[in-house]
């Protein structure tokens, strides 16, 4: 099987999960969970990108609603997140801003729409008007941050972000302290017991 054909299979999944406004709604908990409407968006845009011919206007519109979906939710910081957690003992839920793994299928999403010849124009005054240390939130080291420097260097390649490269080897500079073992092709995160591959 091929990496196209296990995608287009995950992302029919969620398929029935789509609503109109671009969200992803779990399909238990009937609301937005954790970032599901991002990674859904950059999925269908991979699959209007390298999917079979019959699907490409159907993933094209899902991968362009939910990218307006999730840069909306980053944009609109004061939006509360979606729901990040449910206990299994209790069925309570809580939210953590998880905006943090927003940023990158944003710009993923983005730069394909584009490269497909979608009018994007419209979205680069909200693309240039976050401001990454104060919508996300993880700073280095957290692995976090890894997630939305990866979205930020995006950006920055595009001439979208207010920030040079002098900003980016700074907050990555923090993870070579004393956090990543180069050796052993490991980051260790300050605080917790895991290790990240590197």
């Amino acid at each position: 099987m091929k990496a196209i054909d296990i995608l287009r299979t995950a992302t029919a999944s969620y398929d029935s999960c789509f609503r109109e406004d671009g969200e992803i709604h779990d399909p238990v908990l009937g609301v937005p969970f954790q970032y599901g409407t991002p990674y859904h968006a950059v999925c269908n845009a991979v699959l209007a990108l390298k999917g079979d011919e019959d699907e490409r206007e159907m993933r094209l519109r899902r991968a362009q609603k939910g990218f307006e979906a999730s840069l909306r939710h980053v944009v609109n910081t004061e939006e509360p997140p979606p729901l990040t957690s449910v206990s299994r003992d209790t069925g309570c839920s809580g939210r953590v801003n998880h905006r943090d793994f927003f940023w990158a299928p944003v710009l993923k999403s983005y730069l394909i729409l584009r490269d497909l010849g979608e009018d994007m124009s419209s979205f680069e005054e909200d693309i240039r008007s976050v401001e990454v240390e104060k919508s996300f939130r993880s700073s280095p080291p957290s692995n976090w941050a890894t997630v939305w420097l990866t979205g930020e260097w995006l950006r920055m390649r595009e001439g979208l972000s207010p920030n040079d490269i002098e900003q980016f080897d700074a907050w990555l500079q923090v993870f070579f302290d004393g956090h990543i073992d180069l050796d052993k092709g490991c980051y260790h995160e300050p605080g917790h017991p895991n290790s990240s591959d590197l």
